[in-house]
């Protein structure tokens, strides 16, 4: 009798109370095993994958917000400020899935039986889909939303908080004990151990990260040929949803239907675009899954290496930064202005990095210090006080940026060279204190098959256009430097060892930014008076900068023309081209920011700040921080948030009083640095300290507000 099948029938009560940690995840490593469906044999003896046989099983389940509107106020610990958020109770009504298997539809609903569907009612439903679909691919679009609805109500506190913490749970019930794993945004599984009978194990992927587009702009971007009449249900559902009642269930079914039908062509086009593309995956969530299942086939995980016990580990982590997001000028600029946009930046800049295998660490003394090759300085730096950006980023105790005069930290050589530049245009000294160097133990260079990639994207944007396989490759493109810098997904083994994200290497994603950050400044230094914002691989200008447009190579600049600009903050501003309108944000609705009329009206009215309205859906994360937000679990809360308007932010100060932002830009200026301290070392979420929760409540925010938009 094997490890799983041991636990098979015990209760969570006796797992928790007579067996060791290790022996209950060993417990859990061999039921995921044995719960895979088996290879499917052809001719010839090969195995073919799911991925080539499986077939999709569309998953999505609907609710109603109901009663009257409840207030809660949350207190913001470093702020002060009181946001009032106001919600009604929401309900998990319905939930349905779909296939088609020998050309014809296959349907299973379900309804609550009283005030909403029981985690229970939910599980048994999907695991009896994985009894029936051998084969199948559970999927569902903006699935969190299902997840959290399953998963709020029927727990508690602690059952939720153990759940977040550690990824899994145990949950007894009469006849059987679940085990629940949740990855939000990318996968609920859940496996049963009965009583009697024999276990069974589903996983249910969120499909959202491939396509990354509210529901009807994915089938249009991806030119889903699918019938006007389901077209038209789903958009009127859309409109009408907010407005549900328990009456309309009917109507909320047929909503429901059109939409599993769309997705269920939709998933299709998506796995014959990764086909066409090259590609076989063996998971659902996300653009992630391509670009590992493409690093694991180039030997990444073999390249790599645990830096955690190198001594240079703490100047590696002070040495990351993500992309620079800076609005060295706001306002409105009516005139024609230019971007300029590095092409897949980071997969050019992770082209050339070394395998780690068999590497190693040489300390130099500042004597020492060789200007090529794969150094990290320790550099304390001070520049003129004329210059509108400087080059080094700053990381406070708080983890805010900023780009300050003056300042110490550990930085890639790249950026080194290009503050060099910097210091002999606008004055200052540069003093490297220490420096590590990593020499390679081999000649490899992992990432080459990037160009390989690059080239066949490119190939497919010349003969099909955008869209299809030619996303798919882009989606992988972007994601290769996301995997690099996972900062979440640890989890620990079955000996309750810490393993960390298998691509995740902060020398190789510090490396990519460092070179980016880099190349953007090196561009800036040709007109500093003339830059606008940088925005991680691109910078905007006033005026033309003597940059070519090399074509369609890898890491060559792409100069384009924009009829007019609004910027309001680092990362916050909306483009004009020709009658069309764009915005650019995170954490904001895209309704609420469709155009910059609002911010040139409060412009105009001399106020401080813009207040928005904003809808979240309250995660299971954010309902565990307080007594606030448990009450709101699984809700969608409405709240205003303030965007302010004077530039100020952690990278620069406000403009000046007399400023008019809504005829013209305006300048602001670098954020002071006050601190005697070396730049601070990245979080990552692994390291669990009150701050570090602190940070990923913020994050887990934005999504939620961008979880409620889908």
């Amino acid at each position: 009798m094997n490890v799983a099948d041991q636990f098979a029938g015990l209760s969570s009560l006796t797992l928790t109370r007579e067996h060791t940690a290790a022996e209950i995840r060993r417990a859990d490593v061999a039921a995921q095993k044995a719960s895979l469906p088996k290879r499917k044999s052809c001719k010839g003896g090969k195995h073919k994958s799911l991925f080539e046989t499986g077939h999709f099983v569309v998953i999505d389940g609907e609710g109603i917000s109901c009663g009257d509107y409840q207030e809660r106020h949350h207190l913001d610990g470093d702020t002060l400020e009181v946001t009032k958020f106001r919600f009604r109770e929401h309900r998990y009504i319905h939930l349905a899935a779909y296939t088609i298997r020998k050309n014809e539809e296959h349907w299973h609903e379900i309804d609550a039986a009283s005030d909403r569907l029981s985690f229970m009612e939910c599980a048994e439903f999907l695991l009896d889909l994985r009894r029936h679909y051998t084969r199948g691919i559970f999927i569902t679009y903006g699935g969190n939303y299902d997840f959290i609805q399953m998963l709020a109500y029927d727990l508690s506190h602690d059952e939720i908080t153990k759940l977040i913490n550690e990824g899994a749970i145990y949950l007894d019930y009469i006849h059987t004990m679940y085990r629940v794993e949740y990855r939000p945004r990318k996968s609920l599984t859940i496996t049963s151990y009965p009583k009697r009978g024999k276990r069974c194990s589903v996983i249910i992927w969120d499909a959202f990260g491939f396509f990354q587009l509210p529901f009807l702009d994915a089938l249009l971007s991806w030119q889903i040929d699918h019938n006007r009449a389901d077209l038209d249900l789903i958009a009127q559902g859309k409109r009408g949803r907010e407005h549900f009642t328990l009456a309309d269930l009917p109507s909320i079914a047929a909503y429901n239907r059109a939409e599993l039908r769309a997705f269920f062509a939709m998933a299709n086009a998506l796995r014959a675009a990764i086909e066409h593309a090259g590609f076989s995956i063996s998971r659902w969530d996300g653009a992630g899954s391509i670009a590992a299942a493409r690093m694991t086939a180039a030997g990444i995980k073999q390249a790599n290496a645990d830096l955690r016990d190198e001594d240079a580990y703490d100047a590696v982590r002070r040495a990351y930064f993500g992309g620079r997001v800076e609005a060295v000028l706001i306002g409105h600029h009516p005139l024609p202005l230019h971007s300029y946009d590095l092409r897949s930046a980071y997969p050019n800049a992770a082209r050339g990095l070394p395998s780690m295998a068999g590497g190693r660490w040489i300390r130099l003394d500042p004597d020492q210090v060789i200007d090529d090759g794969w150094t990290l300085h320790h550099v304390r730096w001070r520049f003129g006080f004329n210059a509108p950006f400087y080059p080094f980023p700053f990381r406070s105790r708080t983890m805010a940026i900023s780009f300050p005069r003056v300042g110490e930290g550990w930085f890639w050589r790249p950026e080194i060279d290009a503050a060099d530049r910097f210091a002999e245009l606008y004055g200052g000294t540069i003093e490297t204190l220490a420096a590590w160097r990593f020499v390679p133990g081999s000649q490899s260079e992992p990432f080459a098959f990037i160009d390989d990639l690059y080239s066949a994207r490119q190939d497919l944007l010349a003969v099909h256009g955008p869209g299809g396989a030619e996303t798919i490759m882009k989606l992988a493109l972007t994601a290769i430097y996301g995997k690099t810098a996972q900062s979440v997904g640890a989890r620990e083994d079955e000996y309750g060892d810490l393993i960390l994200p298998p691509f995740h290497n902060l020398f190789w994603s510090g490396w990519i930014t460092s070179t980016t950050r880099a190349r953007l400044l090196d561009a800036a230094l040709i007109n500093p008076e003339a830059i606008i914002a940088f925005a991680t691989d691109c910078i905007f200008t006033v005026d033309d900068l003597p940059i070519s447009d090399d074509g369609g190579s890898i890491g060559t600049w792409k100069h384009k023309h924009h009829r007019a600009a609004t910027f309001v903050q680092s990362g916050i501003y909306w483009l004009h081209d020709h009658d069309d309108i764009y915005h650019f944000s995170r954490g904001f609705s895209r309704r609420v920011m469709r155009d910059d009329d609002a911010v040139l009206t409060a412009w105009r009215k001399r106020e401080e700040y813009l207040v928005l309205e904003q809808t979240r859906l309250i995660s299971l994360a954010t309902a565990i921080q307080s007594d606030v937000f448990w009450p709101m679990r699984g809700a969608f809360a409405h709240s205003q948030i303030k965007l302010h308007l004077d530039g100020s932010s952690n990278k620069r100060l406000p403009i000046a009083r007399a400023d008019q932002p809504w005829k013209r830009l305006c300048r602001t200026l670098p954020q002071i640095n006050n601190a005697s301290d070396c730049s601070f070392p990245c979080r990552l979420a692994w390291l669990d300290s009150e701050d570090d929760q602190e940070y990923k409540a913020t994050i887990i925010a934005q999504q939620e507000s961008e979880d409620s938009e889908l």
